[in-house]
């Protein structure tokens, strides 16, 4: 209660009931957007986890399909091993002559499943190892004892106790010269009367086999492998990863439960785990996605609501704001301008609006006020107008674009190595930017505008080559005298831009100026395009918008504007202008010499 009092002290009204009203807002838009997120999150995870599966079952059909075809063939080999000779002891050493008639014998198997191993694309090889030392394999690797290797596998009591049976053997290395994982078909060998353990069959499959079935779909950002009923690593995308015993599968099935999906911890990131079990080969087909990555999508439009909610918010703010100034303060803020007036800090007008009589009293005061701010406004507006124009006219002679051209034109000189072209376009650049910045003077020497003429069209050049001529007939008389500062360049400019586009012949503009009754007339003459009555017309009514296609013609314009102000209706501009014939400017401007102010 204490609180409250001293709360209700120091607060206005309105600020506390706009606080809470924000606090409000703010409350539920904040837990609608992280209910939302987290429902949609939870949806976007299982849609996504759903389609991996249906991936993971593709590529465990693929699997089964290759497994079979590895059954067929092991079972065609072992059941025509060349063994079968009662009167041979195939626990003796084997004389050459027997051993090339094995040899002989698997070719000719070779021969019979020739078109089947080349139309079931499988990569594979096999190899006998016999007790008695022989050993044959297709790898191309001899070894007299393979047999002694295989013995310490853990895997070849398996083989023995199978009798007979295909064994299936996970992923391993190899015995070859260059080791490589395969996973194999097992078979002991049997003697056909006694059943006498004679050696062992393997046919053995490359585990690039396996990671083919989804080698295209692996990115940056994705792991696919597959491990045994053991939690062994059979494929994976990442070879280091092979054979080793990954999972313990009591863990991974409580993990897991019923479900086919899963968000795990691993190295301090949260993974989507989606899997597909292969009841046939007691095989689980894997794949980990990083769960950033699946949220990804979500992210960004995440952000766009927190955007989307933090503008709502201050449109709610600024509005609470007015309604309640709206309200409470009406007389309040009236009181306040009315203090004011007679002081340095007089209001302009009466803005505040309430009842009825605050607003008669507001509108008798924003007329008498009116009356002495129409006086004061119609100079300043004068005065602006001129300045505005100047302004545009001095602005429009440096387009971002036509800075952003002449240094990238400097880069590629430097990078050709035409360096001296690349300081004389720095050379004519500077004088440029000099004349354009020191804008001290809305008059300068006719001479100080030629020059700055010739280094304009020596930078035009540079850029675009040599496809023009600029002439110049100015008596030396004229030169001492005094125009608007840099008047001609937008005439020049138009010429080279408009004037120049696509008219297939040597263009020349001809600058002349000469006396007209006292008065100055500069002529300036292009043999370009030239322009149609339609662009006149709209040049004239002021109808062209700015566009990199018209701001030159724009510029002429300014031109029109800044000789009115300057020097009245008496001086300006004309333009005659034939599309396809080029184009002659007049400009009637008048004598000023050099001490003149």
């Amino acid at each position: 209660m204490k609180l409250f009092k001293v709360f209700k002290k120091n607060f206005q009204l309105k600020q506390v009931l706009l606080f809470c009203f924000l606090f409000l807002v703010f409350l539920s838009t904040f837990l609608m957007v992280v209910f939302s997120y987290s429902i949609y999150s939870k949806n976007i995870t299982k849609q996504l986890a759903s389609s991996r599966v249906d991936v993971l079952e593709q590529i465990s059909e693929r699997t089964s399909s290759i497994l079979q075809t590895v059954n067929v063939v092991s079972n065609f080999y072992y059941y025509n091993l060349p063994f079968n000779r009662s009167d041979l002891d195939y626990t003796r050493e084997l004389s050459p002559e027997e051993q090339l008639n094995i040899i002989h014998s698997m070719d000719t198997l070779d021969g019979i499943l020739q078109k089947t191993i080349d139309a079931t694309n499988i990569d594979f090889y096999y190899t006998i190892a016999l007790n008695n030392g022989f050993t044959y394999s297709t790898d191309g690797y001899p070894s007299r004892r393979t047999i002694d290797m295989y013995q310490k596998k853990l895997w070849y009591a398996d083989i023995i106790a199978a009798k007979g049976q295909p064994v299936l053997i996970s992923t391993h290395r190899n015995f070859s010269e260059k080791p490589q994982y395969v996973f194999s078909m097992a078979y002991s060998i049997l003697h056909q009367d006694t059943g006498e353990q004679l050696g062992i069959f393997l046919l053995n499959v490359k585990e690039s086999n396996l990671s083919a079935t989804y080698e295209s779909l692996i990115n940056n950002n994705n792991s696919i492998y597959i491990i045994d009923q053991k939690g062994t690593i059979i494929s994976h995308n990442n070879k280091d990863m092979l054979s080793i015993n990954f999972y313990n599968m009591d863990r991974f099935d409580q993990i897991f439960g019923d479900t086919d999906f899963q968000i795990i911890d691993k190295n301090k990131e949260k993974f989507l785990f989606s899997k597909c079990e292969n009841s046939t080969l007691g095989w689980v087909m894997i794949e980990e996605i990083p769960l950033e990555v699946v949220l990804r999508p979500l992210a960004s439009i995440q952000y766009i609501v927190i955007i989307f909610g933090f503008v709502v918010f201050l449109v709610i703010i600024s509005l609470s704001y007015y309604l309640s100034s709206k309200i409470v303060k009406p007389l309040s803020n009236l009181c306040q301008q009315l203090e004011k007036v007679g002081s340095d800090e007089a209001p302009e007008n009466f803005n505040v609006r309430g009842w009825a009589e605050i607003n008669t009293i507001s509108d008798e005061c924003n007329y008498m006020l009116g009356r002495i701010n129409m006086l004061v406004e119609d100079i300043k507006l004068k005065e602006e107008s001129k300045r505005q124009v100047e302004l545009q006219a001095m602005l429009a002679q440096m387009n971002p674009h036509f800075i952003y051209n002449t240094l990238f034109s400097v880069k590629c000189m430097v990078d050709m190595g035409r360096k001296d072209r690349a300081l004389g376009v720095i050379d004519a650049f500077t004088v440029i930017l000099k004349n354009t910045m020191s804008y001290t003077n809305k008059f300068m020497l006719v001479s100080d505008e030629l020059n700055f003429l010739e280094n304009y069209i020596t930078l035009q050049k540079y850029r675009y080559g040599d496809i023009f001529d600029f002439i110049t007939d100015v008596p030396e008389q004229f030169r001492s005298l005094r125009i608007l500062r840099m008047m001609l360049q937008p005439l020049i400019e138009n010429s080279i831009f408009h004037g120049f586009s696509d008219i297939g012949y040597r263009g020349q503009i001809t600058l002349r100026i000469c006396s007209q009754g006292g008065d100055l007339l500069i002529t300036l003459f292009d043999n370009g395009t030239g322009m149609d009555e339609e662009q006149l017309n709209r040049l004239w009514d002021g109808d062209l918008v700015p566009s990199s296609q018209h701001s030159n013609l724009i510029g002429i314009r300014n031109i029109s504007d800044r000789l009115l102000l300057h020097f009245g209706p008496s001086y300006g501009i004309t333009i005659d202008s034939k599309e396809g014939c080029g184009t002659r400017i007049r400009i009637l401007h008048p004598r000023i010499e050099n001490d003149a102010n």
